[in-house]
């Protein structure tokens, strides 16, 4: 056979390549099935995974962020206004969320759309030794709060249900009579609980005030200061900008929700935009998600994406701070320094305030008291019942004795009734 003849010999027919070729042909025709079969598991599994990423962070199984956001705005509501909080042990006060999304305390979130917003609140209650609980308590589609409940138990230690926003408490009475024989009621005097002269006393009502302080760190590596108070966690900063304040400040963090401006208007008067105070709404350059202070209104027209900004400096030792001040940064273990105690106030901070931090929380009480005396120097109460009664079931006695009250604020005002209390509650059942 001459050369032309191996010219006209295909690949295949070669007997020196036929074994390779073949090979080859196959591992072409299995590159060929995984791509099909890639192509259609991309589709199928990226498809499910565009899906899944569609889902609001709110309908989320086991989220708790909505419960957490109405918490938090209803604890605004009750801080822009303390006396709203109730006064006497064993009383609670609501407030529906309705009541949050009128004051533009809480954040435009889809979610809330979905929620009964008469039935959905916040439930507060002060307990027995002045300290607050807050439940919360939501009626939605899909309603991540729904929940069964344990048997109702003795509430022995507040701390077990203080930080528990599903937590149930239920308080029954027992109220007693003074008598009034021998016994004179004084005039009505304000003073700090643990400054009461008097051995023997009634309190008409009471006040509770908090301090707290924060356990700081010294940290090593990068430290946030965000615009415009160099404040150094995230979680304290209520500042938006649409874009940098200034050039010192290049990082930002964008906001999941809406942000606007808001204003202050008295009457018909001009809008004072804040925090500037110009009547120029183009003039003013900060965005909030809610109401930075209390009755500032809404400039719906502003609606926007906006930014948290700051800056960053690597520090091998950085001030003292109560939490991480970015998610590199190292603690410095031997470091540990409380701050100063807050001055006192009717606002109820924040028992952790920081994820990563810790917090203590003192209360003192102010009381409005009547002394009471008596000529053979003992002071005796009559049991009105035996039994613990529920607080409509005490109002209903007390009525039918010819007192004029309708709430536990008003029984607490009694001069010459006091009530003992009894609490119990009730928390989820585990899964």
């Amino acid at each position: 056979m001459d050369n032309n003849e191996y010219k006209n010999i295909t690949d295949y027919e070669n007997p020196n390549q036929y074994s390779s070729k073949k090979t080859i042909k196959r591992y072409r025709l299995a590159l060929v099935i995984i791509s099909v079969i890639a192509v259609i598991l991309i589709a199928v599994f990226g498809m499910h995974a565009y899906e899944v990423s569609k889902i609001d962070p709110f309908e989320q199984p086991g989220s708790t962020l909505a419960q957490d956001y109405f918490l938090a705005s209803a604890k605004t509501y009750f801080e822009f206004d303390p006396t709203k909080l109730p006064s006497s042990n064993g009383s609670c006060a609501t407030v529906a969320l309705q009541t949050i999304q009128e004051q533009k305390l809480i954040s435009d979130i889809n979610y809330y759309k979905k929620c009964d917003k008469d039935v959905s609140m916040v439930k507060v209650c002060k307990l027995e030794s002045g300290n607050y609980h807050f439940e919360v308590s939501m009626q939605c589609e899909n309603n991540t709060s729904t929940v069964a409940y344990g048997e109702e138990k003795p509430l022995v230690d507040e701390k077990d249900i203080l930080d528990k926003m599903n937590a149930k408490v239920n308080f029954s009475y027992q109220a007693e009579k003074l008598n009034t024989d021998k016994t004179t009621v004084g005039e009505k005097e304000t003073m700090w609980l643990d400054e009461v002269p008097y051995t023997n006393y009634k309190i008409v009502k009471q006040t509770t005030y908090y301090r707290y302080r924060d356990k700081n760190w010294a940290y090593q590596g990068d430290v946030r200061f965000y615009y415009p108070q160099d404040k150094s966690n995230s979680e304290l900063v209520t500042e938006y900008y649409k874009e940098s304040p200034s050039e010192l400040y290049t990082f930002k963090e964008v906001s999941q929700n809406f942000a606007y401006k808001w204003y202050i208007q008295n009457d018909d008067g001009p809008k004072y935009y804040y925090p500037s105070g110009t009547t120029n709404r183009d003039e003013e350059i900060t965005y909030y998600l809610t109401a930075p202070v209390q009755g500032a209104k809404r400039d719906e027209e502003t609606k926007t994406y906006a930014s948290k900004y700051y800056r960053v400096e690597k520090m091998e030792r950085s001030d003292l701070l109560p939490s991480k001040p970015s998610p590199n940064a190292k603690r410095i273990d031997d470091s540990e320094v409380w701050s100063a105690w807050s001055e006192y106030t009717r606002v109820v901070p924040d028992t952790k305030p920081f994820k990563d931090g810790t917090r203590e929380i003192e209360t003192r009480i102010k009381v409005e008291i009547v002394p009471l005396t008596n000529l053979n120097g003992e002071i005796e109460w009559d049991r009105l019942s035996e039994e613990y009664l529920s607080e409509e079931e005490l109002i209903a006695l007390l009525q039918s004795r010819g007192y004029n009250v309708k709430t536990i604020e008003d029984v607490a005002a009694l001069p010459d009734v006091k009530y003992n209390i009894k609490q119990t509650y009730r928390e989820p059942k585990e899964a």
